[in-house]
């Protein structure tokens, strides 16, 4: 048996830490997709825009994939990001 349990999808808790850095990554994701916006998002989660900012771009580098298109001040979701995104927001959901 895999760590995860799950024969299909073995997990390892310290290559997936490394690989999207620290948790808080996936919340200020999460939260800025839903919401459209960074600001809206670290509003929700009691932190700075900036904070938010980073921890996408922290995000973004781990990953190798640009999770939202950025022109000036107004963001764009990618497709990468959108998936994770949903990924996230079911996970979520089971683990609620």
């Amino acid at each position: 048996m895999t760590q995860s349990g799950n024969s299909r999808h073995p997990i390892s808790i310290r290559g997936l830490r490394r690989r999207i850095g620290s948790w808080d990554n996936l919340t200020a994701l999460e939260a800025a997709v839903r919401l459209e916006s960074f600001t809206k998002a670290a509003a929700e989660l009691g932190i700075s825009q900036p904070a938010i900012s980073r921890r996408i771009i922290d995000l973004e580098e781990r990953l190798g994939v640009a999770l939202f298109e950025r022109n000036g001040k107004r963001l764009k979701v990618t497709d990468a990001g959108l998936e994770l995104q949903n990924a996230l927001a079911r996970a979520f959901v089971d683990i609620d």
